[in-house]
């Protein structure tokens, strides 16, 4: 039975504009694309955090709030996995204001110099937080980051390093059969994610568009969530992101190249989003890269994976030595 705050879930996720198009339908998301100079959101409305762009009837994402920042625009820049300029990408602030209630400003598309700006309604906010997603609407090959804003003294706030926007590979599946049994998804990197289709939001997206992505540090360095001083063991990310709604329905497996003995206990992460939460509803925010979790070394010691209820979302995945 599929409980109500899934159902809300869905619908947030659904207006939020996670919702996208099959892979590759629209070329707009490449680094060749448009999107002109970056246009000023100095006019645009404030939304909730699930439905920039239009009012929503849902309830307001509140968490708590220290003191504020007063921010006038976030800017940034976004690249692809060969560090080009990516025009065209979609970019969506959202924000913790005073008083802790979150919120999410319309989405804009960086530039041909892979540029963005987003101003703040009414010339600027007193905020607690921000974190802004990059992804693209038009293409669920590539994965979407959020990326924490460091807010500083405030004003005019620009974001040093760029966010890279990187293609996960085509995987390995198992053909679709009974949509209420497991299947078997598997990444190039050996990591593999198995899906009840049934027990998942698919949305505008199919069973054969969803991949997993083993992340190469050392080709494409450390996401803007994680803190590179003490980053986790092993880190997969899902494109398109992903909303279970029940629970089973997305489980994740890692090889254990650390050598860990079989039944060893390891920490899960994940990285919040407009609308990750827990199986109890406990929101994990955007950009928040959070313990959710644990996950075990297998009886014969090859694999470390996810068991009993699996993740309640899928975003990014990585697990730590305890």
């Amino acid at each position: 039975m599929i409980s109500s705050p899934a159902i809300i879930r869905a619908g947030l996720l659904l207006a939020f504009g996670l919702a996208v198009t099959a892979c590759g339908s629209d070329d707009a998301g490449g680094t060749g694309g448009g999107g002109g100079s970056a246009p000023d959101a100095g006019d645009q409305d404030v939304q909730q955090a699930d439905a920039p762009g239009e009012d929503s009837d849902q309830p307001d994402v509140t968490q708590e709030a220290g003191a504020c920042t007063d921010v006038t625009s976030v800017s940034g820049s976004v690249i692809d996995e060969s560090d080009n300029a990516f025009s065209g990408a979609d970019v969506v602030l959202c924000i913790t204001q005073e008083g802790g209630k979150s919120l999410c400003l319309s989405p804009k598309k960086t530039n041909a110099s892979g540029e963005f700006t987003v101003s703040m309604k009414d010339g600027n906010a007193c905020l607690v937080e921000a974190a802004y997603q990059v992804k693209s609407f038009s293409d669920t090959s590539l994965v979407p980051s959020y990326c924490p804003v460091e807010l500083g003294a405030g004003g005019e706030v620009t974001v040093p390093d760029p966010v890279k926007l990187v293609q996960a590979p085509a995987c390995t599946r198992d053909a679709l059969g009974d949509v209420t049994q497991p299947h078997v998804v598997t990444s190039s990197g050996g990591a593999t994610m198995t899906v009840v289709p049934d027990g998942l939001w698919l949305l505008d997206s199919t069973y054969e568009d969803l991949r997993v992505v083993t992340w190469d540090e050392t080709q494409w360095g450390w996401p803007c969530f994680i803190d590179a001083s003490n980053p986790p063991d092993g880190l997969v990310a899902f494109a398109p992101e992903i909303e279970v709604k029940s629970e089973g329905g997305l489980q994740v497996s890692f090889p254990n190249d650390a050598g860990l003995a079989a039944g060893t206990v390891v920490d899960l992460y994940a990285l919040g989003n407009g609308v990750a939460s827990m199986w109890d509803d406990t929101p994990v925010h955007e950009g928040h890269w959070d313990i959710i979790g644990e996950a075990e070394v297998t009886s014969d010691g090859s694999r470390i994976e996810t068991t009993g209820q699996g993740l309640p979302f899928g975003t990014w995945i990585g697990w730590k030595q305890k």
